[in-house]
């Protein structure tokens, strides 16, 4: 049976369990008081929710919570979000044709979203179109949420998940530089609203590697042994669920504290998003943001 959250429910589920006004804790219900939410590019409040990017052609856009989070010892961020497409017939946008169905047209647009956490700048913003408004940006990790086919990044179909870092160096949306892919989710852009969790346990358990959702890519070995030599503090793993909270859809081994430069286990959290030549709504109704603190992370996928 699969487990799914409405956006209040799990968010009166979250501020119950990790009270807000506790150290690395916020959530917002809406955004129709986010004062503490940094807006660059496009991204702007649209009602009560938050417009990362507008069903327009070629705009990027990011929004950063204002305050650096504790991320070394694990970390749960719930969110829920709407990708919708204009319908405007005197707009309609590009259309893309269907492969198995030459004749049809495709109203879906691009080119999707990202969570991020990244320690480079407080007002950081990357590239648009495949790019997801964070390729470019330096020392970070990306979780995106891809709806658009680019076959010169090496997508592997329109519709995907999939965690991207390089390190200390700049993140890259070319999926050479992945650690992990998943096609096996809902469909993003069909203008439903979907409930995602992304959560960092320190730890790489026996139970994560074997579920059916854990990936190493051949990248993590880029990271896992630099040129540059340094002492491992061995890996964990970031979870990505999409609609069920029980299962994850990926699991990937990740390792902050190595693979990033952090400021003193901290860096900022937030979204990019980006448009190119097809478009399309990018909406966050919902965030909230969790710190685990020493020996409170899950050890258990099923735990959170």
């Amino acid at each position: 049976m699969v487990l799914r959250y409405t956006a209040v429910s799990a968010l009166l589920l979250i501020v119950a369990e990790f009270p807000v006004g506790c150290a690395g804790n916020f959530a917002f219900p809406d955004f129709s008081a986010s004062r503490t939410v940094s807006l660059q590019g496009v991204s702007n409040r649209t009602r009560t929710w938050l417009r990362l990017t507008p069903s327009n052609p070629g705009v990027v856009g990011s929004a950063w919570y204002s305050t650096k989070q504790s991320i070394v010892g694990g970390f749960r961020t719930d969110f829920t979000f709407r990708i919708t497409v204009d319908l405007d017939p005197t707009f309609p946008g590009p259309c893309k044709w269907v492969d198995h169905a030459p004749t049809s047209c495709s109203r879906r647009g691009g080119d999707g979203f990202a969570f991020v956490v990244q320690n480079h700048c407080s007002r950081a913003l990357g590239g648009g179109g495949g790019g997801v408004g964070y390729s470019g940006i330096q020392n970070g990790i990306a979780v995106e949420f891809d709806t658009w086919f680019d076959a010169d990044l090496r997508d592997p179909y329109e519709n995907h998940i999939a965690v991207l870092t390089r390190g200390r160096d700049q993140i890259r949306s070319e999926h050479g530089s992945h650690l992990g892919v998943s096609l096996d989710i809902p469909d993003l852009a069909n203008g439903e609203r979907h409930d995602a969790r992304i959560e960092y346990v320190p730890y790489l358990a026996s139970e994560s590697t074997g579920h059916s959702s854990f990936q190493a890519a051949p990248h993590l070995a880029k990271l896992v042994y630099p040129s540059a030599s340094g002492q491992m503090q061995g890996l964990g793993s970031l979870r990505v669920y999409v609609d069920d909270m029980i299962n994850p859809v990926l699991i990937v081994p990740v390792n902050v504290a190595d693979f990033l430069d952090l400021d003193e286990g901290t860096a900022w959290a937030g979204f990019t998003s980006s448009t190119g030549v097809s478009f399309q709504n990018h909406d966050v109704l919902s965030w909230a943001f969790h710190e685990y603190v020493s020996g409170e992370a899950p050890r258990s996928i099923t735990g959170g």
